[in-house]
C-alpha cells in the first residue's frame, strides 16, 4: 500500500513538473509589473507573474482559512484550564474531612455556625 501511494506521488509531482514545463513555454512573454510602495519591476516573464500570484493568493487563503481553527484552539485551551480549576476543586472538596460525632452537622444559611445566645425563632411563636 505504502509503495502504491509513493508512486501515485510520484506521478503526481511528474505529471506537475510536465504541465509547468508546457505552461512556461506557452506564456514565454515579459510584462511589466508596478508594485504600489515597491516600484517596477520590468522584464518579468508572464508564468512568473502568474505563478507569482497564484501563490500569494493561496498564501493568504490559507492564512485567513487558518483562523477560525485557531480560534477553536484558543476557545479549547479557555475550557481545558476551567475543567482543571474545576476538577482540582472538585478534588478538593472530595477530601474536606467530616465533622466529628459530637459536633453534629452545622447549621444556618450557607452551612454557616448556629447563631449563639439568641433566642430560637420556635420560642417566639409560641410565645
Amino acid at each position: 500500500m505504502r509503495v502504491l501511494r509513493r508512486l501515485l506521488t510520484l506521478a503526481a509531482l511528474i505529471a506537475l513538473g510536465v504541465f509547468g514545463w508546457m505552461f512556461a513555454r506557452a506564456n514565454p512573454t515579459e510584462v511589466v509589473i508596478e508594485l504600489p510602495y515597491v516600484g517596477v519591476l520590468e522584464a518579468v516573464p508572464a508564468w512568473v507573474a502568474l505563478l507569482a500570484a497564484f501563490g500569494l493568493g493561496a498564501c493568504v487563503a490559507a492564512l485567513l482559512g487558518m483562523l477560525p481553527f485557531a480560534r477553536l484552539g484558543l476557545r479549547a485551551r479557555r475550557h481545558r484550564r476551567e475543567s482543571e480549576k474545576l476538577a482540582t476543586e472538585v478534588h478538593q472538596l472530595r477530601n474536606l474531612p467530616l465533622s466529628s460525632e459530637g459536633e453534629g452537622a452545622p447549621r444556618g444559611s450557607a452551612g454557616g455556625p448556629p447563631e449563639a445566645g439568641g433566642p430560637s425563632r420556635s420560642a417566639e411563636r409560641v410565645g
